[in-house]
């Protein structure tokens, strides 16, 4: 790439105990609200503070790459190139309906 790639942490695992036993606890970020953070803990969850993220120790983290301008291009001209695939694919299909290939002989 041109431009430097950027990703962002998204959510992480913690793992409390040894390596033949013990617990883990997931961290995620909410997707709308950013700022916000989610402890997940067996069935408990709660909103927690990004510090009390920050000081977990994370048996795995998930990252998510930054959209640049070009990939947000990109991606709206995959985007619109799939519309008018998907158009053209359905086009074909109701044609095929109205016109049935004529039996094997």
């Amino acid at each position: 790439p041109d431009q430097p790639v950027e990703y962002r942490l998204i959510g992480l695992v913690q793992h409390i105990g040894s390596m033949g036993s013990g617990h883990y606890i997931a961290y995620c970020q909410h997707k709308r609200r950013p700022q916000d953070w989610y402890e997940f803990d067996d069935k408990q969850v709660s909103l927690v503070s990004a510090e009390q993220v920050e000081r977990a120790e994370p048996y795995i983290m998930f990252y998510q790459r930054v959209p640049s301008k070009g990939s947000r291009l990109d991606r709206q001209t995959f985007k619109n190139d799939m519309r008018r695939m998907e158009g053209q694919v359905r086009d074909f299909l109701l044609a095929s309906a109205r016109f049935p290939a004529p039996p094997p002989p």
